[in-house]
């Protein structure tokens, strides 16, 4: 994996916003952060939650197919807090599921669980 595609430019590049999130929320910018953040290993243990298979294709995020979008988490169920969920992916559309977390220090505690410790 090339740390280029690390880069916070390069990962706004290659991860959308949609359904809850645009280019200026706040999560998805901590989300962003987050990435920026993960050492190699760590990287290829997200890749492979993130698409079923721990190596990228050639053109790296880039070129992932469909692309990386990345979703608000929603539920119905009464006493629900984003807090106490995990974030979720579909792994053949790379379609990443996030509640709104109240905190930076929540979506990487949550992260961490849900993708490296899994």
């Amino acid at each position: 994996m090339n740390d280029d595609d690390w880069t916070a430019e390069r990962l706004m590049k290659a991860i959308k916003p949609d359904h809850g999130y645009n280019a200026r929320s706040k999560l998805y910018l901590d989300f962003i952060r987050y990435l920026t953040e993960l050492d190699p290993k760590q990287r290829k243990i997200f890749v492979g939650w993130m698409t079923g298979c721990r190596r990228l294709p050639m053109g790296g995020l880039m070129a992932l197919d469909p692309p990386i979008t990345i979703n608000k988490k929603h539920y119905q169920t009464e006493g629900w807090k984003a807090d106490n969920v995990f974030p979720s992916v579909s792994t053949c559309h790379h379609y990443i599921k996030m509640p709104e977390y109240s905190s930076y220090e929540i979506l990487v505690e949550k992260f961490k669980e849900a993708v490296l410790e899994r």
